[in-house]
């Protein structure tokens, strides 16, 4: 992740501070499990065995201008091995 748990990077006017981040192995049980799976991350097929990393994050804007945020769009690990939203099945729901 490039940073650990409670660390705070700024970049410009926003501040984004790293709360949690885990890595859970998923096995989905049932068909149903696996369709829930498919919706959530955009996908045609997938094996019943995936892997799934949640972090826990929040923005803040420091100035008085809006500022729009993406979201995180990559993450590469220790490594070297990186996903990207445009091309994996990455889904953001971070908090601003």
């Amino acid at each position: 992740m490039g940073v650990k748990p409670n660390t705070t990077i700024k970049n410009g006017p926003l501040s984004i501070k790293f709360k949690h981040a885990e890595v859970d192995k998923i096995h989905a049980n049932t068909e149903e499990q696996l369709d829930q799976a498919l919706t959530s991350f955009n996908k045609d097929s997938m094996s019943k065995d995936y892997t799934r990393m949640k972090i826990e994050y929040t923005v803040t804007n420091h100035s008085a201008k809006p500022v729009d945020f993406g979201g995180i769009k990559q993450i590469i690990f220790s490594n070297g091995y990186q996903i990207n939203y445009d091309d994996d099945a990455m889904a953001d729901t971070g908090s601003t």
